[in-house]
């Protein structure tokens, strides 16, 4: 009997956050949403709702410092790395997160949108302005 992952090939490489000099593997799944919720910070809808009512990752407030490590780790997990909400926040320190956020963005965006979607919506928010 045939193995799915013969029939199937991986579209793409394991996508990486470089943080502190060392590639990690992130990957954004409805696995991932276990992990947030297994955190005890509330639930995903809270987090996308976080998301999407920041404006930018400047200036982060306290709870979004905390969604984006909230997410940091839930990612981090479902790449295949063991690890626990408590020592995401202990090794990768504050000053890191304005670098990780766009690219934890990026995953997050693109694991819910197509690429055209994305662009509609962005079209959209532009004729807004």
């Amino acid at each position: 009997m045939a193995k799915l992952s013969d029939l199937i090939p991986k579209a793409k490489q394991a996508d990486t956050l470089q943080i502190m000099g060392a590639e990690i593997p992130v990957a954004f799944t409805f696995k991932t949403l276990s992990y947030v919720e297994d955190t005890g910070k509330g639930s995903f809808q809270r987090l996308l709702n976080l998301f999407e009512n920041q404006k930018t990752s400047d200036n982060l407030d306290p709870k979004m410092i905390d969604g984006i490590y909230t997410l940091l780790y839930a990612m981090i997990r479902t790449g295949g790395t063991a690890t626990t909400p408590d020592e995401v926040k202990e090794l990768i320190p504050i000053t890191e997160l304005a670098n990780i956020a766009p690219k934890i963005n990026e995953l997050f965006g693109s694991a819910y949108f197509q690429q055209e979607d994305a662009d509609k919506i962005k079209a959209d928010d532009s004729t807004k302005k």
